[in-house]
């Protein structure tokens, strides 16, 4: 889902793994059009999207995004190789 035919934002969370010769692998990404909301937001392993209506949701989507077993299992699959 992007905005199609307008100008958007797009934020990336990227971790970058310097033991590992500076790898970096994308965790989620959000975007919006000029306006803050709504906010399109998706874990990068995950083929859903979301749509976020306020920061409230946007605060609860982060929460449950980098505390998801996807994230988890990436963040310590990259922790385990780079050690």
């Amino acid at each position: 889902m992007e905005f199609e035919g307008a100008t958007y934002f797009r934020h990336r969370l990227i971790i970058v793994v310097p033991a590992l010769e500076n790898y970096e692998v994308e965790l989620l990404s959000l975007s919006h059009s000029t306006a803050p909301y709504p906010v399109v937001a998706r874990i990068i392993r995950r083929e859903e999207y979301t749509q976020l209506l306020s920061e409230d949701q946007l605060k609860e989507w982060l929460r449950d995004a980098l505390a998801s077993p996807e994230s988890r299992e990436l963040i310590s699959t990259l922790l385990s190789v780079a050690t």
